[in-house]
Order: structure tokens, then sequence, then C-alpha cells
């Protein structure tokens, strides 16, 4: 029996097909491969670690030599200036001392300052010996009021 010469062709048309997407899968299956970025970097490194360790290095230094900021010039001090700042180190806690003085003396009358209290004196009734005092001092293992009792 003698077969259809269109059916031959079709035939062979269809076993082109079918090797045609067989290619078309293993094309795309490549490219899968090669454009799976993450994964090739993972297998480059492990590959060659002190490769990508000796760039890195290279890279941070040639990064941090061209981004680095210019520091600007410090104009050069006179030797007036710079007495100038001596004699302020000096004198800062002096200066300092002398604002609070006058910063207390100007301020104490006004309400909820009370300013720096004279502990020269004890105060009455501290428990000084002498004071006529009847309070004691607080020692260690004695026990203090609670709330409520004195």
């Amino acid at each position: 029996m003698a077969r259809n010469p269109q059916a031959n062709e079709v035939e062979r048309l269809i076993a082109r097909l079918a090797r045609s997407r067989s290619e078309v899968g293993e094309h795309a299956v490549q490219l899968r491969e090669r454009l799976n970025v993450p994964k090739r970097l993972r297998k480059s490194l492990l590959r060659h670690p002190i490769a990508w360790f000796g760039g890195s290095l290279g890279t941070g230094v040639i990064a941090s030599r061209l981004l680095r900021r210019r520091r600007a010039a410090k104009p050069a001090r006179s030797w007036f200036g710079a007495l100038l700042g001596l004699a302020f180190t000096f004198s800062r806690p002096l200066l300092q001392q002398l604002f609070a003085r006058e910063f207390q003396r100007r301020f104490q009358g006004f309400s909820g300052f009370s300013g720096v209290s004279d502990t020269s004196q004890p105060p009455a009734g501290s428990g000084d010996p002498g004071s006529g005092g009847s309070r004691r001092r607080i020692q260690a293992g004695d026990r203090l009021p609670g709330p409520g009792r004195r």
C-alpha cells in the first residue's frame, strides 16, 4: 500500500516540530541558568574566594580615596589669638563661679528657687552634740518609719 506523499510530508513536519520544541526547551533552561545571577555569584564566590576578597579590598581602597572629603585648611593663628584662647581656657572656671554667684544673688528672691544653702552651720535639731536638737542621726540597721508612722 502506497502512502500519500502528503502524509509523509506531515509526519516529517511533526518530527521536525518535536525536535524544535525540545531544542527550544533546552535553550530556555540554559537561558534561565545564565540569567540566575545570585546562583552564579554564589558559585563564583565559592570557587574563587581569594580573588573576590582581593577585588572587594581593592574596590574599597579606591572608593575611599575617590569619595573622601577634603579638609578645609585652617587659617593660621597669630600669637595674639593663641594667647587669648589660652587665657579664656584658664579663666573659664573662675568666670563660671562668678556668673553662678551673680545669678543666685539676682534670682534668690523668686519663688521656686532656693539657692545654695549655707552648710557651714548645721541646722538646729540635727542631732549634733550641743545643738540642743532631739533628732538623732540614722545609722545602719535602724528601722525607718513606714507610711503614716512617725
